[in-house]
């Protein structure tokens, strides 16, 4: 599985991503749109994954770690908004980590932006 560039998991009902994902380093796409039971996945998966050319998390519980700046190959991101962790609390993914995502391209989609506390601030930042 380590030459993996597609992963799928859309739809699914899977609760956490296991740490092994970390060790799928050519993996280009991570599909989890509508995993509506996912509640976390590891740490440093942004750190590994830098070939990550294509992240979709739409209509996901998912909780994105500060180190999504660390992409720098990622094309297309979609989803990035307020999300709750299994305890109830909001953890939420700075607008400033995405200011060295260079190569995006499209649009981008920011739910709940309202739930940022200085929203003008953070997109300065970014």
């Amino acid at each position: 599985l380590i030459h993996l560039r597609y992963l799928n998991l859309s739809e699914t009902e899977i609760k956490a991503l296991p740490n092994s994902i970390t060790k799928l380093q050519n993996l280009q796409t991570l599909e989890l749109s509508s995993c509506g039971e996912l509640i976390g996945c590891p740490a440093d998966i942004f750190k590994k994954l830098t070939n990550l050319r294509s992240f979709d998390a739409r209509d996901t519980l998912l909780w994105l770690p500060s180190g999504i700046g660390q992409l720098t190959s990622l094309h297309k991101l979609t989803y990035l908004g307020i999300c709750m962790d299994k305890w109830g609390k909001k953890k939420t993914a700075k607008l400033s980590d995405l200011k060295n995502l260079n190569n995006l391209r499209g649009s981008l989609e920011i739910e709940f932006i309202s739930e940022i506390n200085d929203p003008i601030h953070e997109a300065k930042e970014a």
